[in-house]
């Protein structure tokens, strides 16, 4: 009520005004005649607010002014102070019966005890259901609109207190006399405030801020007379602020260009700092005609979500990766994996020349910054505002990158084994990430969306994640956010689905030729050494789980960088194959190997003893040949520094231009895997559906076999 809270909101045109009530004068505004306008008179709007909150405690409150105790064998007062006579009442008023007296407490003591999977009498829950009706239709018929709640038959309790707490919401404006307002201002028997931002003021353009048009459409006559997706909440707030006094400069110590700058701290005389103020917080409650968030929301938000993607050909995927030559990038692409748009996400944003900011460049100069100011002895500036600012402007490019392409996205899940890379993100930075993404497709609005019907608008925002719990209790879906395995996503041949899938490591000259003696052949054809092998031969473990495919063949046309710690004097430094086939001809030649005959026969031939260095060198230029990413650091074009090259043909090089847009350097490669991984998902999530089962989630889990199969799918034949 308005003579406890004290408060009321007013509206002239489209400004906002809080009276609060003088503490004498709480009753001020009770008898509406003395506000009606007179000829003359100025016009204001004032609110009429009607509200029932908390329900599901109230209603019970309400209806049993008695519960059992068992235990006792009494019956004993819900309330602090006992009035046997309003009781008495209230059980006349409701018909309450000894019945429903003894249903309540077997409810409340199954809620207690109950466990997954339990449910509650039916015909007691309805009867339980149809009295707490007759307490609406008492006590709030005249109030609210409940009409549809008497007459809908309900079989969940939780159902029926939402939509009843939905109803129970009444907002309107009326007219009164401003010359009334002023003039109780003038007596001080009230106090008004203005309530402003700089969305409010005259001298505003732009785009208003988010939380600007939240306030404005809360009031709209679109929200008001309509579906009231946008409710005002309870427990609003207002704070004061006393001025800081006696403000004094301060000096804050900057290196630029090698030079020592001291410059004044403005931040401190800025007239907000040296004014009163007054906040007002005014809870605005979202998407207030849908289901009511608690435990299991996730569950039926997602099982809804994937009854709308299962089978649906018009779903693409964003595919994120956190790379290592770039903090993070990106790959959409359609079910039939072909690819409809990537890039790096070191661009986001826009800076004062309207170009999209490196914040790569900003956040590795930040910090070269901070590692100077440590050794200077210099006052440390923080990072932590240009992260933050970055996450912000990746959420929303992701977000509108979602609703572009109609896509789910796809990252990677750091839950997982997870292996700190050069470069990239780090691990607490990216769950921030993924953090504020969900967050936000909480509730998406499109700021240019103008037609109230369309989605997007303020008052039908997308709704596209489950409010964020936990990393832990989210699982490996949270609405379009799925997680999946990041392996052998980036080191992957994307046209044959190769991937380096045989790992020969150097311990001793015998294990070494009993390992190479397992290849089916060896041989130099076509002016290049090549290396065929079936998985099988090389694993003695019987639970090893094979792809489909298991034969393979490499070849040496490729060339290769690596990391040689011994180059530059210690220092280390990439060394450069331009062909490995050259290196492997001065190999075999070493130990007489004749390349035109039987190479594998001729190595078995070889005393192992005196040869170490072959069967060393042997597996090393093995390993390098399946290295298919490679760091070429003195490429000018950064795409071409982290390059994709596989050694299987038709040997698929990321530098080379592709009809079919496929990716461009490593990181692209990560992101274009992750997102063929979403092609996985959305299967799983057909094939769930159409086995008309009564599982809650569809089977996300690929595995390396699942995953091997899928991309090696165009290539199985030997």
């Amino acid at each position: 009520m308005e003579s406890q809270r004290r408060t009321i909101i007013l509206k002239k045109d489209e400004s906002y005004f809080l009276v609060i009530l003088e503490k004498d004068n709480t009753h001020i505004f009770e008898d509406e005649r003395y506000l009606i306008p007179r000829t003359g008179d100025e016009i204001i709007h004032k609110m009429y607010f009607k509200q029932q909150i908390n329900v599901f405690r109230q209603l019970p409150r309400f209806g049993f002014p008695y519960k059992i105790n068992k235990d006792q064998g009494l019956i004993v007062d819900g309330f602090r102070n006992f009035n046997e006579n309003k009781f008495k009442k209230r059980e006349e008023k409701y018909a309450l019966t000894d019945e429903l007296l003894f249903i309540k407490d077997e409810f409340d003591l199954f809620q207690l005890s109950k466990e997954k999977g339990d449910v509650f009498n039916k015909e007691k829950l309805i009867k339980l259901i149809n009295y707490y009706k007759k307490i609406i239709e008492v006590d709030y018929k005249e109030v609210f609109d409940v009409k549809n709640i008497l007459e809908k038959e309900y079989s969940e309790l939780n159902k029926f207190y939402q939509d009843f707490e939905n109803s129970a919401y009444e907002l309107t404006f009326k007219e009164i006399s401003k010359n009334i307002l002023d003039d109780l201002v003038k007596r001080k028997k009230i106090y008004l405030f203005n309530i402003y931002n700089k969305d409010f003021s005259d001298k505003s353009s732009g785009r208003k801020n988010l939380h600007t048009l939240y306030f404005q459409s809360l009031f709209s006559a679109e929200n008001v007379n309509g579906e009231k997706s946008f409710q005002l909440g309870a427990n609003a707030e207002i704070f004061y602020r006393p001025r800081t006094k006696d403000l004094k400069k301060e000096k804050i110590i900057t290196k630029e260009n090698n030079i020592i700058l001291e410059k004044d701290d403005k931040a401190l005389h800025k007239k907000r700092y040296a004014e009163d103020k007054v906040f007002f917080h005014c809870p605005i409650k979202l998407n207030a005609g849908m289901d009511v968030v608690g435990k299991g929301y996730d569950v039926k938000f997602n099982r809804s979500l994937n009854e709308f993607l299962a089978n649906n050909p018009s779903v693409n995927i964003i595919g994120v990766d956190r790379g290592e030559k770039h903090l993070a990038y990106y790959s959409v692409i359609n079910q039939k994996e072909e690819t409809l748009e990537s890039g790096s996400l070191n661009f986001v944003g826009k800076g004062g020349d309207g170009e999209a900011v490196d914040y790569h460049e900003k956040l590795e100069k930040k910090a070269d910054e901070r590692e100077q100011a440590r050794k200077d002895w210099q006052t440390v500036e923080g990072i932590k505002d240009l992260k933050k600012g970055y996450i912000s402007q990746v959420v929303r490019k992701l977000a509108d990158l979602a609703i572009k392409h109609n896509a789910i996205i796809v990252f990677e899940d750091l839950n997982m084994r997870f292996k700190q890379i050069r470069g990239g993100i780090e691990k607490s930075i990216y769950q921030q990430l993924e953090k504020a993404l969900i967050e936000k497709l909480n509730f998406l609005v499109d700021k240019n969306e103008i037609d109230v019907k369309k989605a997007g608008h303020l008052l039908k925002a997308y709704q596209l994640s489950a409010p964020f719990t936990t990393f832990k209790e989210m699982g490996k879906q949270t609405g379009i956010i799925f997680y999946t395995q990041a392996s052998y996503t980036s080191k992957i041949d994307p046209v044959t689905g190769w991937r380096p899938n045989l790992y020969l490591k150097y311990s001793n000259a015998e294990k070494a030729k009993k390992e190479i003696l397992k290849f089916n052949r060896i041989e130099f054809v076509n002016n290049r050494f090549e290396f065929t092998y079936d998985l099988v031969n090389f694993f003695d473990d019987k639970k090893v789980r094979f792809p489909k495919k298991t034969k393979w063949t490499v070849c040496s046309c490729v060339e290769r960088f690596y990391w040689n710690r011994k180059l530059n004097n210690n220092k280390g430094g990439y060394a450069y194959y331009e062909n490995l086939t050259g290196a492997l001809q001065e190999l075999f030649g070493g130990v007489k190997i004749n390349a035109d005959e039987n190479i594998l026969g001729q190595i078995r031939n070889i005393e192992t003893k005196g040869n170490e260095k072959f069967f060393s060198d042997f597996m090393f230029l093995f390993k390098l040949l399946c290295q298919i990413r490679n760091t070429d650091e003195k490429a000018k074009d950064l795409d071409k520094q982290d390059f994709i090259l596989s050694p299987v043909a038709p040997f698929f090089d990321s530098r080379k231009e592709n009809g079919k847009k496929l990716p461009k350097n490593g990181d692209d490669n990560g992101a274009y895997n992750i997102a063929r991984k979403g092609v996985v998902l959305l299967k799983r999530i057909s094939q769930w559906k159409d086995r008309n089962e009564k599982e809650k989630y569809p089977d996300l889990f690929i595995s390396n076999q699942n995953w091997d199969d899928f991309v090696q799918k165009n290539n199985l034949s030997d």
